[in-house]
């Protein structure tokens, strides 16, 4: 087993955890119980929009990762671009 074959697979298992949880924490916050949203505090609109998005694209380049898929790299990059673009917008805003 090549050195890159035996850090792909818990990373991207990592990557596929990290999905679901901002899936499911973001979508509480955006579509869940009152309780949920006021648990959130003042969160940024667009920030946990961007966040409950984005963890459908981690569950892809996880996914394209643990299988080898040559996508896995371009879901990556396009993850971190868009953060640095909402991170960007966050802090005009601010």
């Amino acid at each position: 087993m090549s050195p890159s074959a035996r850090w792909t697979r818990p990373v991207a298992i990592a990557a596929g955890l990290f999905g679901l949880m901002t899936i499911v924490s973001g979508g509480l916050v955006l579509f869940g119980p009152p309780e949920a949203q006021a648990a959130a505090g003042h969160a940024v609109r667009f920030v946990v929009v961007f966040n409950f998005a984005a963890g459908f694209a981690y569950l892809a380049g996880a996914w394209a990762l643990f299988v080898r898929h040559p996508a896995a790299r371009g879901i990556a990059l396009a993850i971190g671009l868009a953060t640095l673009a909402v991170f960007a917008a966050f802090i005009e805003t601010a």
